[in-house]
């Protein structure tokens, strides 16, 4: 960090918010992943880096919450076009974006905005992060600012599941379950609630 990557600064303030290594310091990890997100002389901004900061600033870690602070990193993050020209920041890029979308859908630093909060989940996903997909999902199997549609909730809950997120993979199968949005299929039911489980996603387990 201290020769000009901003990559290191990013990975040395994440051993400093978890005391890995060194004694735990939020503050000064939320000082390093600014770094990391400023980038140097020798090296361009580092996309991890800024979305630590940005949950640093939502989430209060290290300092005091400002979600409005947290939203316009993550939003210059997702829109202004940053450098992506290796494949883990176009994937970072993506969840900074699903971030974004989830902002939104709060009101957590923002005017609340459904459509917006749909926009930006839908740009997340379709740059493969899965709490974009989760997010569109639950959009439209809860119909928030949109007519409610399972269907297009099973699409984007499956794209979620096979993202890995347990969760969507759980509120698939209760859909194939009951046949909603998607012809009933108990056996596939079982099969995606087994995932949710082998995922962490401790509801489905027993199920």
């Amino acid at each position: 960090c201290l020769g000009g990557s901003s990559f290191a600064c990013t990975d040395l303030g994440w051993y400093y918010e978890r005391g890995e290594g060194v004694p735990k310091d939020p503050a000064r990890a939320a000082e390093l992943y600014k770094k990391g997100c400023d980038g140097t002389s020798c090296q361009s901004p580092n996309l991890r880096g800024c979305i630590n900061l940005a949950l640093s600033y939502r989430d209060g870690i290290g300092m005091a919450p400002d979600p409005a602070q947290a939203f316009e990193i993550l939003r210059a993050t997702c829109v202004n076009n940053p450098d992506i020209s290796n494949d883990e920041s176009r994937e970072t890029r993506a969840h900074a974006c699903s971030l974004l979308g989830s902002m939104y859908l709060t009101g957590n630093g923002v005017e609340q905005d459904n459509a917006a909060g749909l926009t930006f989940s839908h740009q997340g996903c379709g740059g493969g992060d899965p709490f974009g997909c989760f997010n569109a999902g639950v959009i439209f199997a809860n119909g928030l600012g949109v007519d409610v549609d399972m269907a297009k909730a099973a699409d984007y809950y499956e794209d979620a599941c096979d993202y890995d997120d347990g969760e969507s993979c759980y509120n698939l199968s209760l859909l194939y379950k009951s046949g909603s949005g998607v012809e009933a299929d108990a056996d596939h039911a079982a099969e995606l609630s087994g995932k949710a489980c082998e995922l962490g996603f401790d509801q489905a387990c027993g199920r």
